[in-house]
This record gives structure tokens, C-alpha cells and sequence, in this order.
């Protein structure tokens, strides 16, 4: 307790000069960076089946992510686990697309997960052009066949694994 007594002493007996630099400097290193907050609440996602994911609405927490997604041309969710972060993705993807913000969008998930992201995807947008080659469709004898299909396609969205997305 002593130490900090100290110092604010030192603090006090320093000219005011000094004392403004030293908040600029602070203020310019630490207090510069303000998250944004994303307010995606006046969205309406009119091809968006609700019924089909078998939900109401969706959380506004939903709303701002895909809102940020579209103002940002993409960017990363880091929502809690069970807060809908694969529903945000396949709404921002085909939202960007619906808007003409992007021509293929494309997501990229884990093996363990990609399937999930497709499945919500086609409830989400039963109507959607959706390309999601398995395991058996990217052999190396099918690959450029896949490769001719994104490039020669109308996709709303492609969803791949980071094996094959590399």
C-alpha cells in the first residue's frame, strides 16, 4: 500500500504539462480500440425456412453476427458453444449471396462438424444450390470434377472441409 501511496504522490508533484502528456499516451496505447457493437435486429432473411430448423426466430445475438458478417464481408463468430453458431454462418453465406455481396460464398468447417453445417444449411434454405462433396466425391480421380463444378456453377453456397478447401 505504501508503494502505490508513492507513486501518487510522484503523480501529484509532476507538472501539469507533464501530467497531460502522460494521459495522452496512456489514452493513445490503451484506450484507443472500441469494439463495434452490431446491431442486426431490423434484418428480415425472407428466404429463411423457420419452420424447417423448427425455431420461432432467431436470437438477436444471431441477428448482430450475421449483421456483422455483411457489413465485413465475413469475420469470425466466436458465440458459446449452443448459441447457434452454424445457423449464423449458412444466413450470412447465402444472405451475401442473396444480396450480391458474394458470388460463391463459401464456408469451410472441421471434418467433425461439416456435415452439421450442410444438414442446417439445406433446412435452413431447403431451395438452396448447395455443393457439398463427402468424402467419396473429392477422391483425387473426382477432384477436378468438384473444381469444374465450383467454377462452372450457380452455387448459393459450397460447403467444404480444410483438407479439401486446401
Amino acid at each position: 500500500l505504501g508503494d502505490v501511496y508513492k507513486r501518487q504522490e510522484w503523480l501529484r508533484e509532476q507538472s501539469s504539462d507533464f501530467k497531460d502528456r502522460l494521459t495522452d499516451l496512456y489514452n493513445r496505447t490503451f484506450n484507443c480500440y472500441v469494439r463495434p457493437k452490431y446491431d442486426g435486429t431490423h434484418q428480415e432473411f425472407p428466404d429463411l425456412d423457420l419452420k424447417g430448423l423448427g425455431i420461432d426466430n432467431l436470437y438477436d445475438s444471431q441477428k448482430d453476427a450475421i449483421w456483422m458478417d455483411k457489413l465485413l464481408g465475413g469475420g469470425i463468430i466466436d458465440h458459446e458453444v449452443g448459441t447457434g453458431k452454424t445457423l449464423i454462418m449458412c444466413i450470412a453465406a447465402f444472405e451475401m449471396k442473396r444480396l450480391g455481396m458474394a458470388n460463391k460464398p463459401m464456408i469451410i468447417g472441421l471434418k467433425s462438424n461439416v456435415h452439421d453445417i450442410a444438414d442446417t444449411f439445406r433446412r435452413a434454405y431447403p431451395n438452396a444450390r448447395v455443393l457439398y462433396p463427402g468424402r467419396e466425391d473429392f477422391t483425387p480421380e473426382k477432384r477436378v470434377g468438384i473444381f469444374h463444378d465450383i467454377k462452372n456453377n450457380n452455387w448459393d453456397c459450397i460447403i467444404l472441409t480444410h483438407d479439401q478447401f486446401g
